[in-house]
């Protein structure tokens, strides 16, 4: 079975590390993450833990929507579906940096403007 995964929330762009947890992994056994209809091979890090690198989300995702896709893991292509979920987050839009430049000695307060923005 697998019952846990870190973080629960990625950005759409991929490329973000996940942890799934689980009691069926298997060094050495093939082993693939499914993220809604894509696969990804999975690197088994124990018999409790795999990881694998998100793909990016399709390209129809609206820039401002959350999408939540179904996890599953194939282990010697034999498909595992849990009740876990991951979101997908919208990437953030750059709209502007103030001021433009700065004296090569730093110090300088930079404003950056944009949407969907965290710290």
């Amino acid at each position: 079975a697998i019952n846990g995964i870190f973080p629960t929330s990625v950005r759409a762009i991929g490329r973000s590390e996940v942890t799934i947890t689980g009691n069926l992994f298997k060094p050495g056994n093939p082993t693939r993450c499914k993220f809604g209809s894509k696969f990804i091979n999975a690197t088994v890090v124990n018999t409790t833990h795999i990881t694998c690198v998100t793909p990016p989300l399709n390209g129809n995702m609206p820039n401002s929507a959350f999408q939540v896709v179904n996890i599953g893991v194939e282990i010697d292509s034999l498909m595992v579906i849990g009740s876990l979920t991951l979101t997908f987050e919208p990437v953030p839009v750059l709209i502007s940096i103030s001021p433009p430049s700065g004296p090569p000695s730093g110090g300088t307060i930079v404003q950056v403007t944009g949407k969907r923005l965290t710290t």
